[in-house]
């Protein structure tokens, strides 16, 4: 899969945002946001007669997110954080079909879980989202968010290998 070079992955050894990383402009019209991250999670695959490799991406766009106050930056990183989170649930459930889905009914899979993933991503994003605008400490959100990638670490990896049933 090629990545346009604004398009920042998440791995686990490069995933901290910087104030450099927002590049769109913060809208003209008086808003109440301080900052907006285009977060979100794509894939890619490919078969061989016995396999499947999937490369599954937590990642955040440069050209689509903003920010006024620098401030925001860390609840920022958490929208991209919880984004992995989802990422690794997707390479999680791909695991999980480890030689139980044939060849011709991987695409098809990859899209159910895909649009099942993006739901719950969304969920989580708003979640978060309004946990932080209710007032709950940010700091309380980011452990919270540490923990779930940590009970998650076993799918850290970006690349997904399965093997298929055979028929």
């Amino acid at each position: 899969m090629r990545v346009e070079p604004d398009i920042f992955i998440w791995t686990i050894d490069k995933h901290q945002l910087k104030i450099s990383d927002f590049k769109a402009k913060p809208p003209k019209k008086k808003t109440k946001e301080k900052a907006m991250s285009f977060v979100g999670i794509i894939y890619d695959y490919k078969t061989k007669s016995d396999s499947c490799t999937i490369n599954i991406y937590a990642v955040f766009d440069r050209t689509q997110s903003w920010l006024k106050d620098k401030s925001f930056l860390g609840h920022e990183q958490g929208h991209f954080d919880v984004s992995e989170i989802s990422a690794r649930q997707f390479r999680k459930t791909m695991t999980e079909l480890n030689g139980k889905i044939n060849k011709k009914s991987i695409k098809k899979a990859l899209e159910t879980i895909n649009d099942s993933i993006q739901k719950i991503d969304y969920e989580n994003q708003s979640t978060y989202q309004l946990s932080c605008e209710s007032g709950t400490l940010q700091s309380y959100l980011n452990k919270m968010v540490v923990d779930k990638l940590q009970a998650l670490d076993t799918y850290k990896n970006n690349q997904v290998k399965i093997l298929l049933k055979t028929e």
